[in-house]
């Protein structure tokens, strides 16, 4: 069983004895790998323990082969819940070992424990990271399911005024802010979809859909139109888009499994099985197929090319979904879609995504779409009888609002129903 199996936390292993178990303690919090004056290169550690973690004589490297690259001072203790930084005037510039800065296109880090004569004893913590735009930072960010290392929406090591980069470096650390979201989301997913009989046969790989939304109220091209580079989907099914793509203000856009320019039957098939607007763009095809068990979807966009030609591919988005929980099962082949809560909060968490409408809803408003952010809190109440106005024995999921006593919820079908509440709270005998 691979769940019963890890890596050793021990450099080299131990034969012939017991493993200490997950090395934990520091992590590598947050990196600055594409720095323009008065920034430069930047690495935070994070101590996210109740302990006094001593790191002297530590390794930071770029390189998991090469891990001794950049040795820690001595006597060097970080406090519980306590940050330190290293900037590139440490690890590079004042560097007597192996001089290194981390790439603007993506690379790995490494923390590694070493002990007094710099023989490496522990793996603490490592990491890869992927492109950045200039000044944007790379950090970590806890969900419901894990930790994710995505691009921030504001620096924070620690330095508000940095107009030098001595001023720049005076930054200690601080906790990390909200990843970036936008300008482009994966808003609706049909990873399993019921193909209906249809002459010719339409197989279910030619009705999955991936749909993105514009965040933003301007068109946002799909494409730098300086260099002719364009944004990307990967993962589980890989697609470019052609230079002129663009996705409208507030808009959506499809992403299929067939050329929609050239394949005329399954383009019309497509739209017999999801009404939806004329002006909405679709592009294809894809390679691959999305996964009915769920896998990794990537959106990305290019940054201007750099000195040496390579172009950083900054990560937009991305979701990781599944078919058992903590992701709802319904969309497996049941009929509905997987569709995307609140298209403005970080959409690699489960928590942020629902059961969407029996056939979806491509091109078009989620069913089950937050619009307000935060203030709206999502609840699973089950109510019966008459008291509401409306039967509804059984409600699956609705929005109650913060502020207000009562909320409309969203259902796939049915009329709205007033909820009762107060401050955000559920119904008097009901449960979150």
């Amino acid at each position: 069983d691979p769940a019963q199996w890890r890596a050793s936390a021990e450099f080299g292993g131990t034969p012939g004895g017991r493993g200490l178990g997950p090395a934990g303690g520091v992590v590598i919090n947050e990196v600055l790998t594409h720095a323009d004056s008065p920034l430069e290169d930047a690495i935070e550690l994070y101590n996210p323990t109740d302990q006094t973690i001593d790191l002297g004589g530590w390794f930071l490297s770029d390189d998991s082969v090469a891990r001794r690259k950049y040795r820690l001072p001595q006597s060097l203790f970080l406090s519980p819940f306590a940050y330190t930084v290293f900037y590139e005037h440490d690890f590079m510039e004042s560097n007597s070992l192996e001089p290194f800065s981390l790439h603007p296109a993506g690379g790995e880090l490494c923390l590694t424990a070493g002990g007094l004569t710099g023989k490496i004893t522990r793996f603490m913590d490592e990491t890869a990271f992927g492109g950045a735009f200039s000044g944007m930072s790379i950090g970590r960010h806890l969900t419901s399911v894990g930790v994710d290392f995505v691009p921030m929406e504001d620096l924070t090591f620690g330095a508000d005024v940095h107009d030098t980069p001595e001023e720049f470096r005076l930054g200690t650390g601080a906790p990390n802010g909200p990843p970036r979201v936008g300008p482009v989301v994966i808003n609706e997913i049909m990873y399993h979809p019921i193909a209906p009989p249809m002459d010719p046969p339409i197989g279910e790989g030619t009705i999955e859909y991936l749909e993105l939304h514009n965040l933003t109220d301007a068109p946002v091209d799909l494409y730098d139109s300086a260099n002719d580079d364009p944004w990307t989907l990967s993962g589980g099914v890989d697609f470019t888009f052609p230079l002129g793509a663009e996705i409208p203000a507030a808009g959506y856009l499809l992403v299929v499994g067939f050329n929609p320019a050239t394949n005329p039957t399954a383009l019309a098939q497509f739209r017999a099985i999801y009404p939806m607007s004329e002006g909405v763009g679709m592009f294809g095809p894809w390679i691959g197929r999305l996964e009915n068990a769920g896998e990794l979807i990537q959106l990305h966009q290019p940054d201007t090319p750099l000195f040496d030609g390579s172009v950083p591919m900054v990560l937009t988005d991305q979701v990781q979904y599944g078919d058992v929980q903590p992701w709802p099962p319904q969309p497996d082949g049941q009929g509905p879609s997987l569709e995307r809560i609140d298209a403005a909060a970080y959409g690699n968490d489960p928590v942020n995504w629902g059961v969407g409408m029996v056939g979806g809803s491509p091109g078009a408003e989620n069913v089950i779409q937050n619009k307000t952010g935060p203030q709206w809190r999502l609840y699973s109440l089950a109510i019966e009888g008459e008291s509401t106005g409306v039967r509804h024995p059984v409600l699956s999921r609705c929005y109650v609002l913060a502020d207000s006593s009562w909320s409309r919820n969203r259902l796939s079908s049915g009329p709205p129903v007033n909820l009762p509440g107060a401050s955000g709270e559920p119904p008097a005998g009901k449960t979150r």
